[in-house]
């Protein structure tokens, strides 16, 4: 499931690092992949990223090696 959060720019490295222990932390049984950053304004960006299953990210992870 692609997902988005919207950040204010200053500083913007650690806030995502933050975001992404704390979601891990919540959702002990998902993986969360960083998809990309866009420029909403000059103040403003917006981080889409990906939420996944471990089983099925693993999952996918063993097809890909096998193929």
């Amino acid at each position: 499931m692609v997902k988005f959060k919207e950040f204010l720019a200053p500083s913007i490295d650690s806030k995502i690092t933050y975001f992404f222990k704390k979601q891990a932390e919540k959702n002990p049984d998902d993986v969360f992949e960083y998809v990309d950053l866009v420029a909403i304004n000059n103040d403003r960006i917006m981080l889409i990223y990906r939420q996944t299953r471990k089983s099925v990210y693993q999952f996918k992870s063993l097809v890909k090696s096998v193929q």
